[in-house]
This record gives structure tokens, sequence and C-alpha cells, in this order.
């Protein structure tokens, strides 16, 4: 299933630096599948499912190694506070607490904030 150049550049990018664990875990799955040992066995060895594997041996397939062991963007709420309401809040933190409070608290930054 894999060319000898990605096997090689695979094995090198499960062995050098410091990668990501998923990223790690998924290169080794290809490795693995490489050996021809299946999608089970192959998501055993590397610690991850076998519809991850055949997901992953699809993205494989359709962009090379380096497309499948890439993160594709996740979904999620956007930020609640842009970049210049971070900083005024992040300010405001590092002001003296309130009178009768020794430091600031998430309810009082919460209700300055609102101010």
């Amino acid at each position: 299933m894999l060319p000898a150049a990605d096997q090689s550049a695979l094995e090198s990018f499960t062995r050098t630096g410091r990668r990501p664990v998923r990223a790690v875990r998924r290169a080794q799955a290809l490795l693995a599948l490489a050996t021809g040992i299946g999608q089970q066995a192959a998501g055993q060895v590397a610690g991850l499912s076998r519809q991850t594997v055949s997901q992953l041996r699809a993205r494989y397939e359709q962009g090379g190694w380096q497309f499948a062991l890439a993160e594709a963007p996740r979904s999620g709420t956007p930020p609640r506070l842009d970049g210049p309401q971070r900083a005024a809040l992040t300010a405001l933190a590092c002001t003296p607490a309130p009178t009768g409070h020794s430091r600031w608290t998430l309810r009082l930054l919460a209700d300055k904030a609102v101010e």
C-alpha cells in the first residue's frame, strides 16, 4: 500500500522530533496497514478504532500521508470576547482588587465588565 518514500517518511516522522500524539498514532496505523495486518489489528497497534483507521486510510488515498496526518478544523463556538475586549479584561484583572476583596474573582470581573 505505501510507496517506499512514504514509508521512510512516516518512520522518520514517528521517531524524530516532538510531534502531536494523535499524528504519531495515525502514522503508526498507516505503517501497520502497510504490513497487511488489516484495519482492526492496525488500530490495536496504534490505539485507534477500526473506524478511525478506515477514515485514515481513505484520507491517505485521497491526499497522501501528510494530508492523512493533518488535523481537520474543528467546529466550535466563536470566542465571546474580541481582542480589545480581552485586553481590557486582562488590564482590569491586573489592577488592585475592589475594596473588601483580596483578589479579583471571575464573578467580580464579570460584574465589573458588564458595568
